[in-house]
């Protein structure tokens, strides 16, 4: 069992509040300071997951990135989802007590992952972290 605890808060303006949102579930995907060369198109990493399933997610590049899922899918681009990851702007993406329907937004996540593709142009190494919580049991 892994639990993750996302944690949303502001602290400035005279108001200093944060409010945590805790998913415990079997499945877990990691990537662990993956580093994305610069210069580099659809770099190739092994990442699967069932999307259906994810009740609390999180990725992270130190530097702007293109991550698209699933290429060589038939259709990439259709078959897959892209999303443009801004330099240390994380995505975050929890269900409230693993009810989907609690989340205020859906997860930009579609089609299940057969594979992570980072293509980077930002002059630098990237470094990718991603964490995904999700039911194993399904």
């Amino acid at each position: 069992m892994a639990t993750h605890t996302l944690s949303y808060g502001i602290g400035g303006s005279g108001i200093t509040t944060s409010q945590n949102v805790s998913n415990t579930q079997v499945g877990v995907a990691i990537l662990d300071g993956e580093p994305v060369a610069d210069s580099t198109t659809n770099f190739v990493v092994a990442f699967v997951l069932d999307v259906s399933t994810v009740k609390s997610f999180y990725i992270n590049s130190d530097q702007d990135i293109l991550l698209d899922t699933n290429v060589d899918a038939p259709n990439p681009g259709v078959d897959g989802d892209v999303i443009n990851l801004l330099a240390n702007v994380p995505y975050l993406w929890a269900a409230p007590n693993g009810v989907v329907l609690d989340a205020y937004d859906t997860f930009l996540l579609t089609v299940d992952v057969t594979d992570f593709r980072f293509t980077n142009t930002s002059g630098s190494t990237a470094t990718i972290d991603c964490v995904a919580l999700y039911d194993a049991s399904v």
